[in-house]
């Protein structure tokens, strides 16, 4: 039977007196301000995606595969798996 190989993460390269490479200030600024947004922007999906499965939930519960209200239509599709999309109708012009 073949042991199996244990992955030990790599420390991170020390570097030599003198020999470091120059640290660029506004590329450290930059990758914090992305990593934030994209930290962000993970958690909101993770909460639209419980908001979504709710939605769906609903649907399912009152029997409805379109619903419409206040200007926005919702279809509930049931192709491989349930999805639902909400659209914002457009207003009818005057014209």
């Amino acid at each position: 039977m073949a042991k199996k190989k244990i992955r030990v993460p790599k420390e991170s390269q020390t570097f030599i007196e003198g020999t470091a490479p120059e640290r660029i200030p506004a590329i450290e600024r930059a990758a914090t301000k992305y990593v934030d947004a994209r930290d962000a922007r993970m958690e909101l999906l993770e909460s639209e995606v419980k908001l979504k499965t709710k939605l769906i939930e609903v649907m399912k519960e009152n029997n409805q595969e379109n619903y419409s209200f206040d200007g926005f239509m919702v279809e509930l599709n049931h192709l491989d798996e349930d999805t639902v999309k909400v659209k914002k109708l457009r207003a009818a012009s005057d014209e």
